[in-house]
């Protein structure tokens, strides 16, 4: 999650070469979307959601939830993503 918002971070990890292709477009997809999932990549049969918490601007932690991939689907979870993110503004 803070990769994902911490573009001087990414610059000196991609100048260094550990910043893969694939993780740079996953980090742009987070940043976009305003939350990450996983789904089942961690553990078999366990998705999760993490939001980003920002203070005066600037991100200071991460809240996630973590359920039964049958319970927390992923359209669930995009729904969650999208409530918790509109009562933070």
């Amino acid at each position: 999650m803070f990769l994902a918002f911490d573009d001087d971070l990414k610059r000196t990890l991609r100048v260094q070469g550990e910043l893969s292709a694939e993780l740079e477009r996953e980090l742009s997809v987070v940043k976009d979307s305003g939350y990450a999932l996983d789904l089942e990549q961690a553990e078999p049969n366990l998705n999760c959601l993490a939001i980003p918490l920002f203070w005066k601007g600037k991100l200071v932690a991460a809240a996630g939830i973590c359920g039964a991939a049958s319970d927390l689907t992923s359209s669930r979870l995009i729904h969650f993503a999208g409530v918790f993110i509109t009562k933070a503004h």
